[in-house]
């Protein structure tokens, strides 16, 4: 998602040049710096962090175009995007 662009600008949505995170709590717990290959935190723009009580951590893509669809799907007028699934699925990353 540190990749993508605004798709009416031509702009790239996360400011260039893109930087391998090292810093990111997976939802596993473990750092990003003990996984193999580059994580790239994408501009709050694009992807915005949240969490409920008690400590529930999530992320939502919040593009305009991804807002536009799910307040049309849901007939929803505020909502702000699309939750991401934030459960493991085994022991990898």
């Amino acid at each position: 998602m540190a990749f993508y662009y605004d798709n009416r600008s031509g702009l790239a949505r996360t400011k260039r040049p893109v930087e391998n995170d090292d810093t990111i709590t997976c939802v596993t717990g473990k750092l990003s710096a003990a996984i193999s290959g580059n994580v790239y935190r994408p501009a709050t723009s694009t992807l915005k962090y949240g969490a409920w009580y008690p400590g529930i951590k999530y992320f939502e893509v919040v593009t305009p175009t991804v807002k536009r669809v799910a307040r049309s799907h849901f007939n929803c007028p505020t909502m702000n995007g699309l939750r991401l699934e934030n459960q493991p699925t085994g022991d990898g990353e």
